[in-house]
Order: structure tokens, then C-alpha cells, then sequence
């Protein structure tokens, strides 16, 4: 799954929404030395790595989805926990940031 931040536009899309194997944040159109910033309860930035509200991620994708997309989801997220992807609390999850320019 792909969160695309788009720097002109503004918010944020799902892109991608089945692929529960990987997990990242595209940072699209952002000019040079633009700090971006995600909505507010979705996470934050820190360096490489965007940490991302589990809730607000579930929330955030659309419906419909496939009748097996929870379930996968709550694997993936234990899956992240296990290989200590997430905050001490569980709740946030680390995504790797990838850039794209138009």
C-alpha cells in the first residue's frame, strides 16, 4: 500500500490499498526544502521514515475493499510489530518515503 502526499494538491490518497505486503509514503510535488507535514492524525515525518496512525490508515482507506482486506490488514500490522516496525505502543506504524517529481 502507497500513501501519495501530493505538495500542490494537498492531502493524501490511497494508492494501491490491497498490497498489504509493503507499506510506504510518496512524497509528490514538494518543492526543494519543503518541510512536508502529514494531516493531522495520520503520523508524523521523522527523517526517511513516516510513522503512521494504525486506526487512522485503516480509516483512511477507501470502501469498498475486498472482503478479505481486514484480516489482512490486522496480519500485516502484527507482522510489522513482530519485526518491531511500530511504536512502543503498537499504535503508530513505520512506513519507508519514497519522492517523486512531475
Amino acid at each position: 500500500m502507497k500513501l501519495i502526499l501530493d505538495g500542490i494538491a494537498g492531502g493524501v490518497r490511497v494508492q494501491d490499498a490491497e498490497e498489504l505486503t509493503s507499506l510506504s509514503v510518496e512524497l509528490c510535488d514538494f518543492a526543494p526544502g519543503q518541510v512536508p507535514a502529514l494531516p493531522a492524525g495520520l503520523g508524523r515525518i521523522e527523517g526517511e521514515h513516516a510513522f503512521l496512525d494504525i486506526n487512522a490508515l485503516r480509516a483512511l482507506v477507501p470502501i469498498p475493499r475486498s472482503c478479505s482486506w481486514d484480516e489482512r490488514f490486522g496480519q500485516a500490522m502484527a507482522y510489522a510489530r513482530r519485526k518491531g516496525w511500530t511504536d512502543s505502543t503498537g499504535s503508530m506504524v513505520r512506513a519507508h518515503i519514497t519522492t517523486k517529481e512531475s
